[in-house]
Parts: C-alpha cells; sequence; structure tokens
C-alpha cells in the first residue's frame, strides 16, 4: 500500500531520514511557519537573521526547496540589494 504524505517535505523526513511519521507533521509544520516567517522579513532584517542565526535561513531554503512554487534565499540577492 503505498503511503501519502501530504507534502514533499514530509515525505522526505520519514523515507529518506527514517522521522517517524508521527512526528514528521509536527516538523513540517515548524519548517513551513519558519519559512513563513523568513518570507516576511525584509531586506535589512533578512540580513540580520542570516547573520546571527543562519540556521533559520537554511531551514526556510530546505523547505522552499522541497515545496513547488516557494519563495527560497540567496546571499547574492541580499548582497546586490
Amino acid at each position: 500500500m503505498t503511503k501519502y504524505y501530504g507534502t514533499e517535505t514530509e515525505r522526505v523526513l520519514v523515507e529518506d531520514f527514517g522521522i517517524a511519521d508521527t512526528r514528521a507533521m509536527s516538523i513540517r509544520q515548524a519548517m513551513r511557519e519558519i519559512h513563513r516567517a523568513v518570507c516576511y522579513l525584509d531586506n535589512h532584517n533578512l540580513k540580520r537573521i542570516w547573520q546571527h542565526y543562519p540556521e533559520i535561513v537554511s531551514v526556510a531554503n530546505y523547505y522552499g526547496k522541497n515545496e513547488d512554487g516557494l519563495k527560497t534565499f540567496t546571499r547574492k540577492e541580499l548582497d546586490n540589494d
């Protein structure tokens, strides 16, 4: 029987990383909220987060790359601002 996942990120967490499906949903939801919060940052604040908490941007990027049509963040974009 094929397992249904709500998102690609959830599938990766369970199938590729071996995280229990009972935990994958809450991890994915947390990643979604991080992505959403980072999306709302202006460039000044995004630069500050990237400088002091690069892991936050990394999580947002990982989620954005796994879910179709979501924004990702690059240092180059910020440096050109």
